[in-house]
């Protein structure tokens, strides 16, 4: 006959093996679930255009908030090339713009003046090799027309800076 005491010392180390056993089967299945939440969390392994664009906002510009979804949607409806949108926002960001109405404008002005109302049509025709759009203003670049070219150093922007208020009046 066996010592009861040890029968239980015995139930006591099985039940424990059982729950470390238990335990590590939970945190599989937990590790398994947060990486499949995370895979449909980023945009870019993704297939909803919404999405992407949001989080491109709130991750350029701002966070955005119920309004501005309400206008990204109807910016979907007007363009459903959602990279094209996508493009626009970082223009946006890169002038130090903030709110999705300048997104719109950049949009409304590509399709009016450029016909561009596609990623495809905004490869074509804005986007440089390196990644920098035409008319790209990050760089704060004085333009190349500027007389301040002309000359060379800090002398001759002084120079254009007295034209300049000369012929303002000041």
């Amino acid at each position: 006959m066996k010592n009861p005491v040890m029968m239980r010392v015995l139930t006591i180390r099985g039940q424990k093996e059982k729950e470390k056993e238990n335990k590590k089967e939970n945190k599989k299945e937990k590790e398994k679930r947060e990486d499949s939440q995370s895979s449909v969390s980023s945009p870019s392994s993704t297939n909803n255009p919404f999405l992407e664009i949001k989080t491109t906002f709130d991750s350029l510009i701002r966070m955005s908030n119920f309004t501005d979804h309400k206008k990204m949607d109807k910016l979907l409806e007007f363009y459903p090339d959602h990279l094209l949108i996508i493009e626009a926002i970082k223009l946006t960001a890169d002038l130090g713009k903030s709110s999705i109405e300048y997104v719109e404008g950049i949009l409304r002005n590509w399709a009016l003046e450029k016909g561009i109302n596609s990623y495809k049509d905004w490869v074509a025709k804005e986007a440089k090799p390196d990644g920098i759009t035409k008319g790209h203003f990050a760089n704060r670049q004085i333009s190349t027309n500027s007389k301040v070219h002309a000359g060379t150093g800090i002398d001759a922007f002084y120079e254009q800076l007295e034209r300049d208020k000369q012929a303002w009046g000041g």
